[in-house]
């Protein structure tokens, strides 16, 4: 089932988005923008409330049956489709950067091997620099990445979800100020306040390591005096989350890996966004594996990353 319907029924079952929420795993104010994104969208009330009772309107009912004719002919014709790829030997070969491991490792395979499980699958965890070629070359069929400012223009890309660079790491410390900026979506720090905090940094002209040295290079025309210099987001991670010092790093990096014990702050004059792409190539053979694969990590995403 979709969220989108899962999420109606869902509300419509319990008539109360607390009692929601609660069963779907989100925050209220998350289902209360769904629902209101929903009817804004369709030009008709979903629900009727009467204080915080919900009740399902006539067009409501008539859009949640709808929506359940849609998902038992999708569920027909890919099951349709699943059983004449069991009489196949069809495989994927998936590469993601190392900073997806555990959405990749944990969620989306498993799922697509639930889903389709006489499909061989292949994976590689590389930087996406040398996965680009080997998609490119038919080495890969679909790389699942954050796009760090390559030239995509040759391939087609399937958007996730987007995040924001962030500095991530403990709470501040009494003498570091944050402030609330516009535009921004985390307490905001200015260069006086990130000077004074010891730094975890990536490898050497990694893309975040880019980030930091011009933003310090921009303002203060140095380098920031790193503590820490470690070669993968995992470790840069634990570094943040053990309270050795704040990484730069995306939101939805830190989510994505659960981290729970991380604060995000936001920095820098303008918000830099990056966005987790699903990336084939136009031309490619397995365009219903790729889209059922897509369908599988938008639902996974968007279940660790509501409201993104």
């Amino acid at each position: 089932m979709n969220n989108e319907l899962k999420y109606l029924l869902t509300v419509a079952n319990y008539h109360n988005l607390t009692k929601a929420a609660e069963k779907l795993y989100i925050s209220v104010p998350t289902l209360s923008r769904f629902i209101k994104r929903k009817e804004k969208n369709l030009g008709h009330s979903i629900f009727k409330k009467t204080g915080n009772y919900f009740e399902l309107s006539n067009s409501g009912r008539a859009y949640i049956n709808f929506l359940e004719q849609v998902y038992s002919l999708w569920q027909k014709l890919t099951d349709d489709l699943a059983n004449d790829f069991y009489e196949t030997n069809l495989e994927l070969k998936i590469g993601f950067q190392a900073n997806l491991g555990r959405l990749i490792i944990s969620d989306i395979l498993p799922h697509l091997n639930k889903l389709l499980p006489n499909i061989k699958l292949y994976t590689i965890e590389n930087r996406l620099s040398s996965m680009l070629p080997m998609l490119r070359n038919d080495e890969l069929d679909v790389v699942i990445a954050f796009d760090q400012q390559n030239d995509l223009t040759d391939l087609e890309t399937a958007s996730l979800a987007k995040g924001e660079v962030v500095l991530a790491g403990p709470k501040l410390p009494p003498n570091i100020k944050a402030i609330k900026k516009e535009d921004f979506n985390y307490p905001w720090l200015d260069i006086n306040e990130v000077r004074k905090l010891p730094l975890l940094d990536l490898r050497k002209n990694s893309y975040f390591n880019k980030i930091i040295r011009n933003y310090f290079l921009l303002h203060e025309n140095e380098l920031p005096d790193n503590r820490f210099t470690l070669t993968s987001i995992s470790d840069l991670l634990l570094a943040a989350e053990s309270g050795l010092g704040y990484a730069v790093t995306l939101d939805t990096i830190v989510k994505l890996n659960n981290c729970k014990n991380i604060k995000l702050y936001s920095f820098d004059d303008d918000k830099i966004t990056n966005s987790l792409d699903i990336i084939f190539k136009p031309s490619t053979k397995n365009k219903f594996l790729i889209n059922t694969l897509i369908d599988i990590c938008k639902s996974d995403v968007n279940h660790k990353l509501p409201g993104l």
